[in-house]
């Protein structure tokens, strides 16, 4: 029974005409969790992808296609590996995109398949003439270890993708800081998914939506776009201000030139309260100068979510996560390593010579 009810679920989301072409990629562990809400929320995307090295971030949903890049577990594991071990899987992953005109890749980045994987699927789809709109999560402040691995992958991102949306899992988890940080990873993956889903899906009944273009155009600004939530049962300028604060946390405000605010409420939001905070967006970013699109939703929740979306940041403050660019500037040290595990002979047993 449960087969046969996934079974018509996917038959469904693959039959609206809406998500035609658009093929979603969720690229390890954060990436396949985050998806899998996504895929069960009923978005209008084409196709769902699941890819990891890890077989159990493949389980996250009963849905979708799956694809294991497989790897020893007894060679050492960097990023760079991952992508040598991901080139013997190239023809399938091209087979996987073929057809697509958006490839939406979701991953965090930070552990070695993400930050491995990510920015060579976002290289196959470029090849492929594909529009590739990078959804990435960083990790958090305190895990030091994968800071670097991060930064460089998003700066390979940036260069291969058309637009690349950045959140900050430090921006979400001060909204929980009391809670376990296994109830953390739901409640961010749940808050991400509820903003992309209210920023890409059209508007449906006591809404004015945002939808998949205005989505694209808004992120396609040359730069970055910082996503964040502000959840509270404060006044709506309070909520607003919460959520423009974790942006400014990460980027330079004057720096941004496009931003999408959604209101989400379990009452009734005033014209007057929609214009005063879309004029103090004005305010606070892009001197002035700032394009501002919004969407509203009186559909239920609890208090007021201000789901912020501003793009056009020319740097974050990822941008200290990658010290080796910094240094370089616009120079190259190798514009996407590439390493291939294989073991070698030993060198002092070939070039010994006999006695």
């Amino acid at each position: 029974m449960e087969f046969t009810r996934s079974l018509s679920l996917l038959k469904a989301v693959k039959a609206r005409p809406n998500g035609a072409g658009i093929i979603s990629l969720g690229v390890g562990s954060a990436g396949c969790c985050i998806l899998s809400h996504l895929h069960h929320s009923g978005i209008p995307i084409e196709k769902f992808v699941y890819i990891s090295s890890d077989e159990e971030d493949l389980c996250y949903s009963p849905l979708g296609e799956k694809l294991l890049i497989a790897s020893d577990s007894n060679l050492s594991r960097s990023p760079s590996a991952v992508r040598g071990v991901a080139i013997d899987y190239i023809d399938q992953i091209r087979e996987i995109l073929s057809g697509s005109k958006y490839v939406f890749i979701i991953s965090g980045l930070g552990g070695s398949v993400g930050s491995g994987l990510a920015p060579f699927l976002a290289k196959v789809a470029k090849e492929m003439e594909a529009t590739v709109v990078s959804i990435l999560a960083m990790p958090f402040k305190f895990e030091k270890h994968k800071h670097f691995h991060a930064g460089v992958a998003l700066r390979q991102m940036r260069k291969l993708s058309d637009a690349v949306m950045i959140i900050d899992n430090d921006s979400l988890r001060e909204m929980v800081p009391k809670k376990s940080i296994l109830d953390v990873f739901t409640l961010i993956n749940e808050k991400i998914t509820t903003a992309l889903n209210k920023l890409i899906e059209p508007p449906k009944g006591r809404e004015v939506g945002i939808g998949l273009k205005k989505f694209v155009e808004s992120i396609k600004e040359e730069g970055y776009a910082v996503l964040s939530v502000c959840e509270s049962f404060a006044a709506t300028g309070d909520v607003v201000a919460g959520a423009v604060r974790s942006v400014c946390q990460i980027a330079e405000p004057d720096q941004a030139r496009k931003a999408i605010l959604y209101l989400m409420s379990d009452g009734k939001i005033s014209t007057e309260e929609v214009a005063t905070s879309v004029e103090r967006l004005g305010s606070f970013f892009g001197n002035g100068s700032i394009e501002v699109q919004y969407g509203i939703s009186e559909m239920g929740g609890q208090g007021l979510t201000a789901i912020l979306l501003a793009s056009g940041f020319r740097g974050t403050k990822f941008d200290d996560y990658d010290p080796i660019a910094n240094v370089l500037h616009d120079l190259e040290m190798d514009d996407l390593d590439t390493s291939i595990n294989v073991e070698l002979p030993n060198m002092y047993h070939l070039n010994r010579q006999p006695s």
